[in-house]
């Protein structure tokens, strides 16, 4: 029933973004350009959000193929859906993602995860006063590829951190608690892992994957 609902909307949005794609070619200024990279950045994250919910049903592990993307221009893209999350909440970004890697993954499975993990973070770092800082990085450890995100938001709390990556638990008092699961559920669908660490002073997450020897 949900992959059917999800693949119901999903086929209009696809319609959508083809209309979106042909007025692009017109002559157009150069603020209704930059509306229309808005309204696409909007609707790739919807997209994320339709996939996500396709991980819960059984047709969700095939939906979406493989492809070979780079991890750096990947992370890009994410960043720059939520650069106006970022200038509104006045949050320092600090990125250092080294090396590029070219790796055969589900692209906007992928997408969802590091956009849930940036949002989560600015969602976090929201609720302190000052100098709210995130801090990216990537870099390659031998057989694998580590794209660490962290904040110096308020820790998570120590009753909900071993269960974390369950379904349904969350620490936001309107959260639905899915997203990190779908999250897990994604990463090792790609062959991958995703992890943390919270203290009071920080709390990293870092997205594993495995690189082909």
């Amino acid at each position: 029933m949900a992959a059917s609902m999800a693949h119901e909307i999903r086929n209009p949005l696809t319609t959508i973004l083809g209309f979106l794609r042909l007025i692009r070619r017109d002559n157009l200024k150069s603020t209704t350009i930059s509306y229309l990279d808005i309204i696409e950045k909007e609707f790739q994250n919807i997209q994320m959000q339709i996939t996500g919910f396709l991980s819960f049903s059984k047709r969700g592990a095939f939906e979406e193929s493989y492809e070979i993307i780079s991890i750096n221009s990947l992370v890009h893209s994410v960043i720059d859906m939520v650069t106006s999350r970022l200038i509104d909440h006045n949050i320092i970004l600090q990125l250092n993602i080294g090396e590029d890697i070219q790796l055969n993954l589900q692209k906007t499975s992928i997408q969802q995860v590091v956009s849930n993990i940036i949002n989560n973070s600015i969602d976090a770092l929201s609720e302190i006063e000052e100098n709210r800082t995130l801090i990216l990085m990537g870099q390659r450890l031998r057989d694998i590829y580590v794209v660490s995100i962290a904040n110096n938001g308020p820790q998570i709390p120590e009753a909900i951190q071993n269960k974390l990556f369950e379904p349904f638990v969350t620490s936001k008092k309107h959260g639905t608690g899915l997203g990190l699961s779908i999250c897990k559920q994604i990463m090792t669908r790609n062959l991958g892992d995703i992890t943390f660490a919270s203290n009071p002073k920080e709390t990293t997450f870092e997205i594993i994957f495995r690189v082909p020897g």
